[in-house]
């Protein structure tokens, strides 16, 4: 209200320096807003209630209900929110980050907050085998750093696509890679790279990308410098050692990719101040939390059962370890 009197007499100065019609009709509508009443015919313009109208509606017995909003195609992966787009693409998606807290409580996640912006690339973990004839072959691109994953990716293309894949270690520009579903009488000689069913392996490979049923992709052993080791065959069923030692029985045409993954020096860097650990994205601890040392003992535990997962069912199946 005083900004408008202020108005007000504004123009009543430049009508009196500069008589014309067009300052003394604003005059005019300006003295009429302010002293005439308001009539119902005419309601004030309220921001409040029309942005509430957008987003919720007024019931009888006067509550607001807030309209739900459209799902979003929003995945929450670690640190960061990622809109997936309807195709595959090897562009780089943009990301939001949660900020430390957790997206659906809100709850603050310890040592998490701040950090780089990230680009989410979409690394394609399913090695799809042809139906008959030939291998799939696949030519390496380039070999890339992937800030959302310790691991090297690799860009590779066969026909018209471009995909991204788990780099191995010896992986480099200009290798050709297969990609094969046949399982023979005789176990393959493949080359690092390769992507083959478990079962039409040698024992003793050392693996990574390991699916646990045909299809679903791979989803053991995707670190960097991480490697599974084949142990033996059991019927339709392939035991592989994970890098935590324990083990898992897979069905023998699970699709693993052959040789250890790059990046091997991943667990060797030194950070050298907290800045670059602010910049990775992780917040100072406590300190209160103290690594045992040799004087406060070890407990020394049996490992885990074998972890058995079928092409037929949807749940593991867990079986106590054999004495022999």
């Amino acid at each position: 209200m005083m900004k408008l009197r202020s108005l007000i007499s504004g123009l009543a100065k430049l009508s009196i320096s500069r008589p014309s019609s067009q300052p003394r009709s604003l005059l005019v509508a300006a003295t009429r807003l302010v002293h005439e009443p308001r009539t119902p015919t005419m309601p004030a313009f309220d921001h409040t209630r029309a942005t509430l109208a957008s987003c919720a509606t007024l019931t009888p017995s006067g509550a607001l209900c807030f309209k739900p909003k459209p799902p979003k195609k929003r995945r929450p992966i670690g640190k960061t929110w990622v809109v997936r787009p309807e195709k595959y693409t090897i562009m780089k998606i943009p990301t939001k980050r949660t900020g430390g807290r957790d997206p659906v409580t809100g709850r603050r996640v310890n040592k998490r907050g701040g950090g780089h912006k990230r680009l989410w690339r979409m690394v394609d973990f399913t090695r799809v085998p042809p139906v008959d004839g030939p291998p799939l072959e696949e030519k390496v691109i380039d070999i890339l750093y992937d800030p959302n994953r310790s691991a090297r990716i690799a860009l590779v293309a066969g026909g018209i696509h471009k995909r991204y894949i788990l780099a191995s270690m010896n992986m480099r520009s200009g290798d050709t890679i297969k990609t094969s579903g046949h399982i023979g009488r005789m176990a393959v000689l493949a080359n690092e790279g390769d992507a083959y069913p478990c079962g039409a392996l040698p024992i003793g490979s050392q693996v990574h990308n390991i699916e646990v049923r045909p299809g679903e992709g791979g989803l053991y052993v995707r670190a960097a410098g991480t490697s599974g080791l084949i142990l033996r065959k059991v019927g339709s069923q392939v035991i592989v050692r994970l890098p935590s030692k324990r083990e898992i029985s897979v069905d023998e045409r699970c699709m693993v990719t052959i040789g250890r993954l790059s990046n091997e020096t991943h667990g060797n860097v030194k950070h050298g101040k907290a800045g670059r650990r602010r910049w990775l994205g992780y917040r100072p601890s406590s300190g209160l939390w103290q690594r045992k040392q040799g004087k406060h003992g070890r407990k020394i535990k049996p490992l885990p059962a074998i972890r058995v997962f079928l092409a037929d069912k949807t749940e593991p199946v867990f079986r106590e370890k054999s004495s022999a």
